[in-house]
């Protein structure tokens, strides 16, 4: 949602971008379509694929795994395909952490692989665990031959057990630039308070459930200040010129 707002103030009109989450073990309407919705951007809440009670075992009990897996990863490209015609962005929003779906030959980065597509790694709060996370992270994407643009570091607490906001956002500058300079660090999202509060207070339509929703595309008024306050928010911390810049280095090079 962050991006899609920060994407917008940066010049991009609505009908350039797109969103999209192909997989998901959500059936809710969640905040970012509200915001799509809103906003006139083309989105996809939920995708071909769901995580749905026994999808997993019914997977594995397939004659065929292979083509069964084949079969999904298809889909999912044309989704992500169908979705992104005359688009300059495309949001593929992941699910959890990057082998979530490979049981069923639908990981993050199996995905990503399939579309070609660079991935931006959403990082946990933290010194010493926001890098080695990041580092295992990594690594398994790399193991599908996808490109890692970097990372951004969200929803940072104010007061950490052993660093300050500020020593987290020095040292995981500092080690990425010195140890892996090809990461972009793109960022340190500070957690905003009032947001949180706000959050748990519309907490019925922020958390993802495994049933069909009730609820519409429509905003009520705590919805939409949430979401224009976390478009403001991380437009103060977030680094989206160089994200741009990555992207169309990326796909440069690509060709």
């Amino acid at each position: 949602l962050g991006l899609l707002g920060a994407f917008l103030k940066c010049g991009y009109s609505p009908t350039d971008l797109a969103y999209i989450k192909p997989c998901t073990q959500c059936q809710d309407i969640q905040l970012v379509s509200k915001y799509c919705n809103l906003k006139g951007i083309t989105h996809r809440g939920i995708g071909p694929i769901v995580f749905r009670q026994g999808f997993t075992a019914q997977c594995i009990d397939e004659e065929n795994p292979t083509a069964g897996a084949e079969n999904r990863i298809k889909q999912v490209v044309q989704s992500v395909n169908e979705i992104s015609v005359n688009k300059k962005i495309v949001i593929v929003d992941g699910v959890g952490y990057p082998a979530v779906g490979s049981v069923s030959g639908i990981s993050n980065a199996q995905i990503a692989h399939a579309l070609g597509a660079p991935v931006l790694l959403i990082g946990r709060p933290g010194l010493g665990n926001a890098i080695d996370s990041f580092n295992l992270n990594m690594v398994y994407f790399l193991y599908h031959h996808v490109h890692v643009l970097g990372g951004l570091w969200n929803n940072i607490p104010p007061v950490e057990s052993y660093h300050t906001y500020d020593d987290c956002k020095t040292y995981v500058e500092r080690y990425f630039a010195k140890m892996c300079p090809s990461i972009s660090v793109y960022g340190h999202v500070p957690r905003n308070e009032q947001q949180w509060k706000m959050k748990l207070e519309n907490e019925d339509v922020t958390q993802c459930v495994l049933r069909e929703t009730k609820n519409k595309l429509v905003f009520n008024e705590g919805e939409q200040e949430l979401c224009e306050s976390v478009v403001e928010w991380m437009a103060k911390y977030v680094n989206y010129d160089r994200l741009v810049e990555d992207l169309k280095n990326y796909y440069k090079n690509k060709v």
